[in-house]
């Protein structure tokens, strides 16, 4: 199955290292077929500059700050998930 999961950021633009994301996924995604959109440029998963994913509790969480959303911007999340 495809999910795709469209999100709004909050506000954490002007933080630094990694935080504790608002960007909480309905559904639990295969981890390693996750490709995150902000405002449609694919943001790379990296602890150096973009995005991890802690499957435990469904979160993303952002790291750097060229990728991280700032407030209004477009999140989109699509993997695929298990059945």
């Amino acid at each position: 199955m495809h999910v795709v999961q469209r999100l709004r950021s909050a506000a954490l633009a002007d933080l630094i290292g990694a935080t504790v994301s608002p960007y909480k996924l309905a559904k639990w995604p295969i981890s390693t077929t996750m490709v995150v959109r902000v405002n449609g440029t694919v943001a790379p998963r990296s602890r150096n500059d973009g995005w991890d994913f802690d499957p435990q509790t469904r979160t993303l969480y952002w790291y750097g700050i060229t990728y991280r959303p700032k407030k209004g911007d477009a999140i989109v999340v699509q993997a695929r998930t298990w059945q």
